[in-house]
């Protein structure tokens, strides 16, 4: 069984975007009223890379962000976010096979949460 971090112990590192790309999601981003950034299940890229972004999606004035989980999970993931001794969601806790609730997953709604998202 795998220990899960306790809440703001994100175990994120910045994820490294070319400045060019950077600036292009960016101005993308200005320009839109959503903003959709596809993954592959049970990679650490994109949670890293969106975490890495919300800061500068804040400024552009976003308040959302829509993570794929199922609806089962939703009020225990929000639970788990509001409150410092909520139960991490076994959602989480025991990821499925598919590579859907992985810890970068959580540590990116952790650390949206703690944004304004």
């Amino acid at each position: 069984m795998r220990t899960m971090p306790k809440k703001s112990e994100h175990m994120l590192e910045p994820y490294s975007l070319p400045v060019e790309t950077h600036a292009a999601l960016l101005a993308l981003a200005q320009e839109s009223d959503v903003l959709f950034i596809g993954e592959i299940h049970g990679t650490q890229e994109i949670p890293r890379c969106v975490a890495t972004l919300l800061p500068s999606l804040a400024g552009l004035g976003y308040q959302a962000l829509g993570l794929e989980i199922p609806r089962f999970v939703q009020s225990g993931l929000q639970r788990y976010l509001r409150k410092t001794n909520a139960a991490v969601p076994s959602f989480f806790a025991k990821p499925w096979q598919d590579g859907r609730g992985s810890q970068e997953l959580l540590s990116l709604a952790q650390r949206a949460a703690e944004t304004g998202f």
